[in-house]
């Protein structure tokens, strides 16, 4: 057992902090696991707020029997013990209600977050065990300030009508308020600024066109028919164009070889990513040429003498793109898979490659040349007709099975691949967007509990001000000024702590929005109007009733 959970734990260590490639698979990230963890964390703290909050509001209408219980011995532990059990008993009926919640929204969450969890999971012992103490811990932490305070009323000042002031913790409510929304706001501006990036990601002109490519990876045996592959391909009308590559974007760049620029001393001779490819691999992408030409058959010396390189490689060397043209490129060792061989090939460049975003948007666009080497284009790409992929995929299939009789077909499109980069980062986002609305919905719940104890204490004010001849619009201004205030607060709060976190997560891409003020006036704005909504109701409330009447009561 003991080696059982040792294997479990350096499991989950290697899935969250590995970067070992050879793994090829993808890990998880630590730093959102901790990064969830606190928010979870933060909205179990509103919650707790929440019930301090209406406890201490609500305070006066326990207060006789804190005090008659006092008048009759009842010692100040004893009221502790008993406002802690209430919130106790509270807190476990409240995590047997989650639990139901959560087996009904387990299914969701597993597409949401990629999971696979079942409904066993909740209820393994280490997870049972986790649960009560923090119900336990919950329950103490929330009916602490409450058990104290109210604890704390001195019998003769209740029967006597007096409540201290001091009892109804305005200052401190205020503040916890504030908290709540400054959470809120939080997250609100995690949640724009995660999306914004994300659409961004997937809209950015990348520099080829992502449509319609189809990729599978290729054999050394099917390497070496290379051309005769091709053309078997090429003989359905609905593929447009058929090539090979090392390398597919979007991928990583991670061939380094050194190359010998025309006129760069050997002691400042650099690496370059190098993708080795064929002649038709720049048409089948859509890319763009910025000087010279790009490979063809037209030049029989490009199969071994030629050279494209991109338009970063021609800055770092100091060459301008037309001035890269015709300058002789080399001593690029290339293995020889067929003669199972290093050599050296020189020759010179012949064009000039528009960069592109190869790699992904968190990495920059880096100095790479091209070069044709079939033979060791591990990658197959096709260019097919937006229309009939079914038929198109069988074609393509059907010539894979006539060349590879032993090997199954397996093949995925370009723009899926490039879904599949920001998958996390979206799958991410998802996750901070229900958080917030979360947060949101527990803070505005103990809100509409604050107004109404709020608009309840002005009533006689509300009274004597309509008969002075206050309209609705001054006395909705009574009302909603002070959690006006709070959320303004709030807002100076969490624009600061968003502006550093997003700062940091956005330095994670190399083209990346900006922070922009918008984003954080978007937020707020969002949670103050959803503040007005909320106290809203009891505001209407509060200003529709008759002012004799509220004169009176008192």
């Amino acid at each position: 057992m003991g080696a059982s959970i040792l294997s479990s734990c350096r499991s989950a260590s290697l899935y969250l902090h590995s970067t070992d490639i050879s793994s090829f698979a993808e890990g998880g990230d630590a730093t959102y696991v901790r990064a969830f963890s606190f928010i979870a964390l933060f909205i179990l703290l509103i919650a707790c707020i929440n019930f301090m909050n209406l406890s201490t509001a609500r305070s006066s209408l326990r207060a006789k029997e804190v005090g008659l219980r006092k008048t009759v011995g009842a010692e100040r532990s004893q009221l502790i013990l008993q406002f802690l059990s209430e919130s106790t008993l509270l807190a476990f009926s409240s995590l047997g209600v989650g639990l139901v919640i959560c087996m009904l929204a387990l299914p969701a969450f597993n597409a949401v977050a990629d999971t696979d969890f079942k409904i066993l999971d909740l209820f393994a012992p280490l997870n049972i065990g986790a649960m009560v103490l923090i119900s336990l811990l919950v329950g103490v932490a929330a009916g602490s300030y409450p058990a104290f305070v109210m604890s704390s009323v001195r019998p003769i000042n209740v029967l006597a009508g007096r409540v201290i002031e001091g009892m109804k913790g305005v200052s401190l409510r205020r503040v916890l308020v504030t908290f709540q929304f400054a959470i809120s706001i939080f997250l609100l501006v995690v949640t724009i600024v995660v999306f914004k990036q994300l659409d961004y990601c997937q809209n950015i002109d990348l520099g080829y066109d992502k449509e319609q490519v189809i990729v599978f990876g290729t054999p050394l045996s099917l390497r070496t028919r290379y051309q005769e592959f091709r053309n078997e391909l090429l003989s359905s009308p609905q593929v447009i164009n058929a090539a090979g590559s090392s390398r597919v974007p979007p991928g990583s760049l991670s061939s380094s070889l050194k190359a010998r620029p025309e006129g760069v001393p050997e002691d400042q001779q650099r690496g370059m990513q190098t993708v080795w490819t064929d002649y038709d691999f720049i048409e089948t992408l859509g890319l763009e040429m910025a000087a010279g030409r790009s490979f063809s058959r037209d030049f029989p010396a490009d199969a071994n003498e030629g050279f494209i390189i991109n338009e970063a490689a021609a800055k770092a060397i100091g060459w301008s793109n037309e001035e890269a043209i015709g300058k002789t490129f080399g001593s690029m060792e290339i293995r020889d898979w067929s003669a199972g061989q290093w050599e050296e090939r020189n020759g010179k460049v012949v064009g000039v490659l528009k960069d592109f975003h190869f790699e992904s948007l968190k990495n920059e666009i880096v100095p790479t040349v091209y070069f044709i080497a079939p033979y060791m284009a591990w990658n197959y790409l096709v260019r097919v007709r937006p229309d009939d992929i079914k038929e198109t995929i069988a074609h393509i299939e059907a010539k894979w099975l006539q060349f590879q009789p032993d090997s199954e077909f397996e093949y995925t499109f370009i723009d899926e691949r490039f879904a599949r980069l920001y998958e996390s980062e979206s799958r991410q986002g998802r996750i901070f967007a229900i958080f917030a609305a979360l947060a949101i919905a527990i803070a505005c719940l103990g809100l509409i509990g604050l107004a109404s104890f709020n608009a309840e204490r002005k009533r006689k004010e509300i009274g004597i001000r309509k008969v002075l001849g206050a309209n609705g619009l001054q006395l909705a201004g009574l009302l909603t000024r002070e959690f006006t205030y709070m959320v303004l607060l709030a807002f100076c709060v969490a624009a600061p702590l968003g502006w550093y976190i997003m700062s940091g997560w956005l330095g994670d891409f190399v083209y990346r929005i900006p922070l922009s003020i918008f984003i954080f006036l978007l937020a707020g704005a969002a949670a103050l109007l959803t503040a007005w909504l909320t106290v809203g109701y009891q505001t209407v409330r509060a200003i529709g009733q008759n002012p004799i009447e509220a004169v009176r009561s008192d």
